[in-house]
């Protein structure tokens, strides 16, 4: 009865070629409610994966259905009697008229013309691997990376989207997007181009930038904390955007290109809401100045690197501000950010 019940609610559904949105959307919400393993892949076939705990069968089993079958879709309602409809299917109205089966073809050639770039430059711009050449994996996501993304949200852990390919991103963004599941873009560029770390943002995601100097890292808080996002995901006015390092070995913390005669001009200064005085700071007989020619030469020196850009930047006062605002705005942004990834549907 239970399989009953399940093929009742599908075949019930209303489907054509080219409108097989309810029989897509029963599949993925009956795989997510299951905790069954789905995507779809990028011609738009959905496949489904399951494995039982106990299962000790070695040779996989695939099964293979359509989504639709010959039906009319409406197109606009001509009077209050009558309906025009097209003819979807490759069942012939009329066997004997074959002009039904070129209609039909030409139908679909508009369809996916439509949808098809123009020139070749365009269909480039489509093609997620564009300029990952360089890149160890152009590929995106294999079946385990889909799998590994589906149980990392199931554990409600927070995805990162750095140090993967274009493709991949948008995989996961896909993926994570249809669970209002927000995803972390932490330190750079390394997660894709600029449009992937707004999908980022519009998730519900923080996307941060290197830490940079002067008028640079104004101009990367600004852009990073303007990038579009629905007003409940902000806070107050602000996006948050905060500033990454990313010292590993490889990766050095930000340089400055102030010189020792502007020490004076710098030191000492007051913390951002003036409550705090700092001086240059001292371990044992050495002074670490950010002006010494290291730059910040270890982390206590961010706030000497604030203080330089607010004094130093060549941008207008409002943008200095409104970039100091997202900064100081960013670990709120991210703990918001990780109560929705908690709250996210499972």
């Amino acid at each position: 009865k239970r399989h009953q019940k399940i093929l009742t609610e599908m075949l019930s559904l209303p489907t054509a070629p080219f409108s097989e949105d309810h029989v897509r959307r029963y599949v993925f919400d009956f795989c997510q409610r299951h905790e069954v393993h789905v995507r779809e892949d990028k011609v738009g076939n959905i496949l489904v994966h399951y494995t039982h705990p106990s299962s000790k069968v070695k040779r996989p089993l695939c099964l293979c259905a359509h989504m639709d079958h010959p039906g009319f879709r409406a197109v606009r309602m001509i009077d209050a009697q009558t309906l025009k409809a097209q003819w979807h299917g490759g069942v012939l109205p009329d066997p004997l008229a074959p002009l039904g089966l070129i209609d039909q073809l030409l139908f679909q050639l508009d369809y996916v013309g439509d949808r098809f770039p123009a020139t070749p430059e365009q269909l480039a711009e489509y093609d997620p691997r564009r300029g990952t050449d360089h890149l160890c994996n152009s590929r995106g996501l294999s079946d385990l990376g889909f799998f590994l993304i589906e149980e990392l949200m199931k554990r409600r852990m927070m995805i990162e989207t750095d140090h993967i390919s274009r493709k991949a991103a948008e995989q996961i963004l896909e993926l994570t997007g249809r669970r209002g599941y927000p995803v972390i873009n932490s330190h750079g560029a390394w997660g894709g181009t600029e449009a992937l770390r707004d999908r980022v943002a519009s998730q519900g995601g923080v996307a941060a930038s290197f830490g940079s100097v002067r008028g640079a890292w104004v101009d990367e808080l600004t852009r990073d904390g303007q990038r579009p996002r629905d007003e409940a995901l902000k806070v107050g006015p602000f996006g948050g955007a905060g500033f990454a390092s990313d010292v590993n070995g490889i990766a050095q913390l930000a340089s400055n290109p102030g010189t020792e005669d502007q020490h004076d001009d710098l030191y000492p200064f007051q913390s951002v809401d003036g409550r705090v005085r700092f001086d240059v700071q001292r371990t044992g007989d050495h002074e670490f100045s950010l002006y010494e020619g290291r730059g910040v030469a270890h982390y206590g020196l961010y706030a000497d690197q604030i203080a330089d850009m607010i004094a130093n930047s060549d941008r207008p006062r409002e943008q200095i501000e409104d970039a100091v605002n997202q900064l100081f705005t960013s670990a709120e942004a991210y703990l918001r950010m990780w109560e929705r990834l908690e709250q996210a549907p499972r």
